[in-house]
């Protein structure tokens, strides 16, 4: 890793960036797990999985997750998940297709996610 940062040092501040994301995005899901109904916490997982694929603007992102990728994040099990996505999609904040997760507001979730 010395020998890439001595070679290339302009990624260090980009590197120290993505470090600190990172550990706000880590701190931000322990607080959203003692602070939030589960709802809120799988809410808040999305909006910061979303983060790096969004583009600049609010549009829609897809996420490849499935529901057992979901609940290997610490959510509980399968059916769990799948009930938390219902009650998401419900209120329309995401569309669960195979494979998948659609966030049509990325905008609107993190709303939701972070009160």
């Amino acid at each position: 890793m010395r020998a890439l940062a001595a070679a290339y040092p302009t990624l260090y501040p980009r590197v120290i960036e993505r470090i600190g994301v990172r550990m706000r995005d880590l701190i931000g899901g322990n607080l959203a797990a003692s602070l939030h109904r589960p709802e809120g916490r799988l809410a808040y997982l999305l909006a910061v999985s979303a983060r790096d694929r969004a583009s600049q603007g609010d549009g829609p992102v897809e996420l490849p997750l499935t529901q057992e990728r979901l609940a290997a994040m610490g959510l509980g099990g399968r059916q769990r998940v799948a009930r938390l996505l219902r009650a998401l999609a419900g209120r329309g904040l995401v569309e669960c297709r195979y494979g998948c997760v659609r966030i049509p507001s990325l905008r609107a979730l993190e709303a939701f996610a972070l009160p």
